[in-house]
Parts: C-alpha cells; structure tokens; sequence
C-alpha cells in the first residue's frame, strides 16, 4: 500500500441578495506515495485504469513510485423560493487525482459540465397549489478530449390542492465512449438509453398516506430494458407510533453486460453477456416512543437479487458505428455448457479444441438486514441503550428467482447475531 498520501484544497462561496444568487469554487490536489508495485496497483485501480490500451493523454508505467493530480468544482446561478432559478456547474477530475486514502473518489480523469433551467410557479389556482419544473442538459469528456456522457432531462413537480404531489420526469443519454466498461480494456462506444418516471403521493399529512411509482428505461438498438415499480406506505395511528412499509420490484435485461476478460492465441478476449435480472427489496420501520424517555425502533429489509446470463459475445471492434459491428456473439458450435463443471468451453476457431472456459456467472443473492434498538434516556442527557442486529446472507448460482422458494431459503440459513449494550453518562455540574 502507499507509503503517505497528501491533499489539499481551497473553497471558495460568495452569495448576493438573501444569498439568492451565488458563486461557489473549489479546488483540490493531491499526491501519494510509496514503491513501484504499491503506485502500479494505484494505476491500474477502477478509479484509474492507466492500462486501457487506448488511452493516448494517459501512459501506465510500472516504476513509478508516485502520483499526483488535481480536480476541482466551479457552479454559479440563482436559487429562488417562486420564479425562475438557474446553475451553471463545471467540475474536473485530472487521471492522476488519487483521494481514497483520505476521502472517496469515484473515478477520476473526468470533465463535467451541467446547465440546468428551472421554474416555480407558486401562486395557488383552483387546481394546484405549487409547480416546479424545470429541464438540465449535461457533458462529460476524459483529458483526451473523447465524449464519456451528453444528455439531458426535464421533470415537473406539482402539489395538488388536496396535497397529493405527482413528479414527472424524463432523461436521454447518447451514445458515449465508455472508459469503463471492460475494466481496463479499450473504450466501448456504449449505445445511448431513455428513461422515465412518474411518482404519486397522498397527503403526508395524513394517518395514512402512501405512494406508487415506476421507472421505464430503454436502451438504443433494444441493447438494454429496464422496469422498475414501488410503493410505501406510512402509517401513524396515534403520533407516538409510525409504521413504514416500502417494497420496491425491478426486471431488466443489458445485451452488454461485462463478463471477464481471457486469453486466447496471446490476445486478449473482452467477454460480454446478456443479463436478465430480477430485485426484490422491501424496507420495513417502525418507530414507537412509548414515553418521552423510552423509545423502541426497528427496521428490516430482505434483498433477492438474481443474474442469468446467455447469448455469450466477444468484443471485436468496440468504437464501430454499427451497434452489431462492435462484438461477435457466439453460436452454438462455439460455445458450449458444461454442466459437470457448471462453466462454459469456447472453441473460437472449431478446431475441436478448448480456447478458453467462461466459469458460470450467474447468481442469486439473497440478504437479510435487521436492527432492533431500544432506547431509555434514565435521566437527562444520560441513555442506555439495547441492540440487536441480525444479517441473514445466502448466496447460489441458480440465477432464477422465485419469490416463495428465495425467502425459504433465506429464512431457513442460520443467521447472524449480534447484542449490543451501550451505557452512557453525562457528569452535570
């Protein structure tokens, strides 16, 4: 690991008038040190990936023995309770920003900019009581000046005169060069998708109140669908207790999905799948204060995850402009399953030899999350305070989900248990 890591930065903000008109920047550098091979893991790390073969502003060199780069955050623009509000954003990430050993970075060698325009009507009519909508055009590129995102979206917010709120929103994103997609392989000139969403709440002022959603995605060339529905529900009986409920269901399928990279003949294989997966996830909370001094608080949340993977291809010329040109999918002859060994043989030149073995990816996750926490403030800011956290995980390769037979199998692994007792006290003058 690196031996000492270094940052640094400046933040500036000026606002005007009520602070409804501002001017923020921010600027940030780093650098970290240590030996070649901790430097050379730090390059070749997801935020990094110094080794895409194709990446002309960037060079990986394993002697290294630090690294150092710079980022930073420009936005300016007016923020209005009614009328028109507007932002300006610019943000950099130069390759060699390194912050994890101190903050979190997710990727770096990124330029960002985002404009966004918006509008609040909040006089009230016969109809609604407020309207925000608004529309945001976005760009992204690496040092090396290649496209890595463009797009853009629009949404309206509106709150009925019963105080049912229903959101609207809608994005398309282009046809990008993806940096990341084979993990450090050449970009993949991704194809570009569309998504919508439409949201419904009842009044939240209510004992009960609920809301329902989806979310619709689709991807250019049909290479990606995805659909998404939710509820909750929030009940308050009396206002010491509040019971809330929120599950939410989501099926999609990517033609793209990235499998593994293998060799074969001395090159390199990027391997793609197609992935049908299926998530189911609920939130479960209650919060009960039985006294001002003595509360009790829960929440559960089982997670069912599962990936099945078919038609099998290999990247061939990743920046083709015809979606098909991009990889080979392989036929029957060229790949087969082994269900012995639960893996697939590739022969890519028919030759009746084994190439390569794509072990089998698919999965199904299956979680169980739970905390109990009981509370009792036994005098003025001094608590006591009883826990107890369960995790429940149960993890095949099945890759099918059935709902009934996933949450068998996940209540019937043993779980595990955890007891807390925290005592604190506060020494009063």
């Amino acid at each position: 690991m690196p031996k000492n890591a270094f940052s640094g930065g400046v933040d500036f903000a000026q606002y005007w008038k009520d602070r409804k008109y501002f001017f923020t920047f921010k600027s940030v550098a780093s650098s970290v040190n240590g030996d070649s091979a901790a430097i050379t893991e730090l390059q070749i790390s997801p935020q990094h990936y110094f080794q895409r073969p194709d990446a002309e502003h960037i060079t990986f060199n394993s002697s290294l023995t630090s690294l150092s780069g710079f980022g930073g955050n420009l936005s300016a623009g007016k923020n209005a309770e009614s009328g028109l509000t507007y932002n300006f954003n610019l943000s950099w990430r130069s390759p060699g920003l390194a912050l994890n050993d101190m903050g979190y970075l997710r990727v770096a060698d990124k330029i960002s900019q985002i404009l966004m325009l918006g509008y609040k009507w909040t006089k009230p009519t016969p109809i609604y009581r407020n309207i925000d909508a608004g529309i945001i055009q976005w760009n992204g590129w690496d040092f090396g000046g290649n496209s890595i995102f463009h797009g853009g979206m629009g949404w309206v917010n509106t709150m009925f005169n019963n105080l049912y709120t229903l959101v609207i929103r809608g994005s398309i994103d282009y046809g990008i060069h993806d940096n990341n997609m084979l993990r450090g392989g050449p970009a993949v000139f991704s194809p570009g998708n569309s998504n919508f969403r439409i949201n419904l709440e009842s009044n939240t002022s209510k004992k009960l109140f609920m809301d329902f959603g989806t979310h619709q995605g689709f991807g250019q060339y049909g290479s990606q669908r995805r659909n998404s529905w939710d509820m909750g529900m929030t009940y308050r009986p009396i206002d010491a207790l509040s019971i809330k409920f929120d599950p939410n269901f989501r099926v999609s399928y990517n033609d793209m999905q990235y499998v593994e990279e293998y060799s074969s003949h001395g090159d390199s294989r990027y391997i793609l799948a197609k992935i049908n997966q299926s998530t189911l996830h609920f939130r479960f909370r209650i919060n009960f204060n039985l006294t001002p001094d003595l509360t009790i608080q829960y929440f559960g949340s089982p997670f069912i995850s599962t990936g099945k993977y078919s038609e099998f291809k290999v990247v061939t010329n990743p920046s083709a402009k015809e979606y098909t040109s991009r990889f080979h999918q392989y036929s029957n002859s060229e790949i087969q399953y082994d269900s012995n060994t639960d893996s697939y043989t590739v022969d890519e030149n028919g030759d009746g030899n084994t190439d390569f073995i794509i072990e089998n990816p698919d999965f199904e996750f299956k979680q169980f999350q739970s905390n109990l926490v009981v509370r009792w403030e036994y005098t003025p800011g001094s608590a006591i305070y009883l826990v107890w956290n369960q995790s429940i995980t149960n993890d095949d390769g099945m890759g099918t989900f059935e709902f009934s037979n996933d949450l068998d199998q996940l209540f019937s692994t043993i779980p595990h248990n955890v007891f807390l007792i925290k005592f604190s006290y506060r020494f009063m003058r």
